[in-house]
């Protein structure tokens, strides 16, 4: 129940002379008299933060409530009046927005609190003293809340000492190496997975309730170097970024410290600063209260293969890598220096998110990707003279449900056939014969499709006869796996203008994927008697082979 003492000028009370009373000092007033709230404001800590370029401004609103001390009944009706600043100045002078707003103390002397808040909103404030407060459109509007207790009609004079309760955040971007300052113009920078609804407690000035995560828009300025945001203030925990898209498309994130607590009434300025790798960004807190400093850095995937992997690899050989996480999929490229795996194309956590999978191929060339369904055209040179290992295709498809932030340690495996072929002396010829040998491997598939996802191969298509690389009396080729069914030309050797076919047994021969395969052929001036075996890369089966 709200109590209310304005109690009726009388007419014929005679005027009283108040003379040699200081603002601090009781006044005495006649008991029926009307006495006025004189209200003037000031900020927290005002030197080092701001309404408006540090001080007031003329018609600033505030909102006003008055209760009987220690309780929430509203004394005289003064509930969300609204009073302004009558001139700029640091420390504001107010007067009601209307004659009707004007509060007036309790004419029994009854002791009263005041609540205060800036900006004043009408209609917001609800009967049990809570204000929405929602930052999820910037530049969002800061909140300050005051409350002064014990006061009563002797001393009509009220001073509220505002405090901030939001928290703002300044930006700085810069860019490095191939990212130049010019390139920031037309960025924009999103804050992801803040809350952005909350209630505040005018008893006290606390946020509660803080809801509704969303993308959050920073405004920045014309060349994109700096921004400011009002948030919500939040304890420390993970899930914040900050997202930086330049004009052109690319993309940099940093994610926030899972240790940072942005606190109310501080303002956090982080100094980002974008690199083609990792962005790294640094953060330092300053007043408007004390707060807390961090350092915070954001990664791309980091890549690394066993030694065995890399053992063998030429220096600048592609590695392309397509992940696929909850946030959504990206394709990247890295780089081998000879030693480590260095990302071209980096693959983004930010892009990917929780829990990726990553699927990585070499060699990588930026014009063959796989496509929507992850298969990958493969193609296998038709004359391997000068060197088989260039139409090698290595598949690594081992790591799954990748945590956000986990190196990815990839584990390849051949996915074609590894074939070596070597010559003997049989009924006719000698070992000084054989180098004199050439050797043609007929009609073989040269084209595969493989997923990338398992390593499994499809459709092998477009038929050649494929020239190994030689050695002596030894040859080496690289073949799409495939099988030669009984009677299929497997391979032709010419000696001496002696032509001689090798033809499969009754029961075939398969040259399968991941294997190597040494087969062995006698050769006989009545023909070539064909021996095989298969060993690592993986083991496999044996097969021998009689050609007439």
């Amino acid at each position: 129940m709200k109590r209310n003492y304005l109690h009726t000028v009388i007419l014929g009370l005679p005027f009283l002379l108040l003379t040699g009373c200081s603002e601090g000092e009781p006044t005495e007033q006649a008991p029926n008299e009307l006495v006025a709230v004189s209200l003037t404001v000031g900020i927290n800590n005002l030197a080092d933060t701001r309404v408006v370029n540090g001080k007031w401004e003329e018609n600033d609103a505030i909102g006003l409530c008055m209760n009987f001390s220690g309780d929430t009944e509203t004394a005289n009706g003064v509930f969300n009046y609204n009073y302004k600043v009558i001139a700029a100045s640091a420390n504001g002078k107010l007067s009601p927005a209307t004659a009707t707003e004007t509060a007036y103390f309790p004419a029994d002397g009854s002791k009263v609190d005041f609540l205060a808040y800036h900006p004043y909103r009408a209609g917001s404030l609800t009967e049990s003293f809570t204000l929405p407060v929602d930052v999820s459109l910037q530049p969002a509007t800061d909140l300050l809340t005051a409350r002064t207790n014990g006061h009563d009609r002797s001393l009509p004079a009220i001073s509220l000492s505002f405090g901030h309760r939001l928290t703002k955040l300044v930006f700085t971007l810069k860019g490095s190496g191939i990212v130049s300052n010019d390139q920031l113009a037309g960025a924009n920078l999103v804050i992801k997975g803040m809350s952005t609804k909350a209630t505040c407690q005018l008893a006290d000035g606390t946020i509660t309730d803080a809801a509704t995560p969303q993308d959050i828009l920073v405004p920045l300025n014309a060349q994109g170097t700096a921004g400011e945001a009002i948030v919500l203030p939040r304890r420390a925990a993970q899930g914040i970024s900050y997202v930086v898209t330049l004009a052109d498309g690319n993309i940099y994130t940093a994610y926030m410290s899972a240790s940072q607590e942005l606190k109310a009434g501080t303002q956090n300025t982080f100094h980002l600063t974008l690199r083609p790798v990792p962005v790294t960004v640094s953060a330092t807190v300053e007043p408007w209260k004390d707060g807390d400093e961090s350092d915070l850095t954001s990664s791309v995937v980091v890549v690394t293969t066993s030694p065995e992997t890399s053992a063998g690899i030429a220096g600048g050989t592609v590695m392309g890598i397509r992940g696929i996480g909850e946030r959504g999929m990206d394709n990247a490229h890295y780089t081998y220096d000879g030693t480590d795996w260095q990302a071209t194309v980096p693959l983004w956590w930010d892009t990917l998110g929780e829990n990726a999978d990553l699927y990585a191929w070499l060699p990588a060339d930026e014009q063959n990707q796989p496509d929507g369904n992850h298969l990958l055209l493969w193609n296998i040179p038709t004359d391997q003279s000068e060197g088989y290992t260039v139409g090698d295709l290595l598949i690594s498809h081992n790591v799954s449900n990748l945590p956000m932030g986990e190196p990815a340690a990839l584990r390849f495996g051949h996915v074609l056939s590894s074939v070596t072929l070597e010559l003997l002396p049989g009924i006719g010829f000698t070992a000084d014969d054989l180098p004199r040998a050439t050797l043609l491997l007929n009609a073989y598939p040269t084209q595969v499709t493989a997923d990338i996802r398992t390593a499994a191969l499809s459709n092998a298509e477009t038929p050649a006869d494929i020239t190994p690389v030689k050695d002596g009396a030894t040859f080496r080729v690289l073949l799409v796996p495939c099988t030669k069914a009984e009677g299929e030309l497997m391979a032709t050797v010419s000696l001496d203008g002696g032509i001689y076919p090798c033809r499969a047994k009754a029961d075939g021969f398969s040259f399968l994927s991941g294997k190597h395969h040494t087969l062995r052929l006698t050769l006989n001036k009545t023909g070539v008697v064909m021996s095989g075996s298969v060993s690592p890369w993986e083991e496999g089966s044996d097969a021998d082979f009689t050609i007439q």
